[in-house]
């Protein structure tokens, strides 16, 4: 650990990484080696709701329980980024559109299956930013997926993904939407 004051590094490293600097130059570095890759945007479902109707201490702990269960749900390697507020960004080496979507659905499961656990939670019912039951507060996420083509520039590979994802928030919600604009090869379709 390094002690508060000693690293000037620190603020530029913390700046690099907000700004997605680093993901996009792992992104590069990783489609470079020759394998498929995946990327996925992950965002959480009505989560300005979730803050409004619970507090942003609640909406702060959603986030970590969220990348908790999707941390538990990937393999060893497969890089997490918090891409933005409530945003994920999941890149998955190795991966073809298939086997993501199986890797991504079984995350959607696993999220609906585990509700985020509130002390004191009141009877069913709905609202946006989660349904609250004796279970807790039940948590979706949308995904948007697409591959990351020969020679694409990595920014470009996130903007399809994030037309993906809002492909699935127009879809409703809780459901996974696929950019099939490159093929396994990483060529445009």
């Amino acid at each position: 650990m390094i002690a508060p004051g000693k690293s000037r590094f620190l603020p530029i490293l913390a700046t690099l990484i907000l700004s997605g600097f680093t993901c996009l130059s792992l992104l590069s570095y990783l489609r470079a080696r020759g394998l498929p890759l995946a990327v996925a945007l992950m965002d959480i479902d009505h989560f300005k709701a979730i803050n409004d109707n619970h507090g942003h201490g609640i909406g702060d702990a959603v986030i970590r329980h969220v990348s908790q269960l999707i941390q538990a749900s990937l393999r060893q390697g497969d890089p997490l980024f918090r891409w933005g507020g409530e945003e994920f960004l999941l890149v998955l080496p190795g991966c073809g559109l298939d086997e993501a979507r199986q890797q991504l659905e079984a995350i959607r499961r696993e999220l609906r299956a585990d509700p985020f656990p509130m002390a004191g939670a009141l009877p069913a019912r709905h609202q946006p930013g989660g349904r609250v039951s004796g279970d807790g507060l039940a948590v979706t996420m949308s995904f948007g997926l697409t591959l990351h083509g020969d020679g694409e520039p990595s920014a470009e590979v996130v903007r399809r993904a994030d037309r993906a994802l809002y492909a699935a928030k127009k879809a409703g919600r809780d459901c996974i939407r696929v950019d099939r604009a490159v093929d396994l090869r990483g060529q445009p379709r």
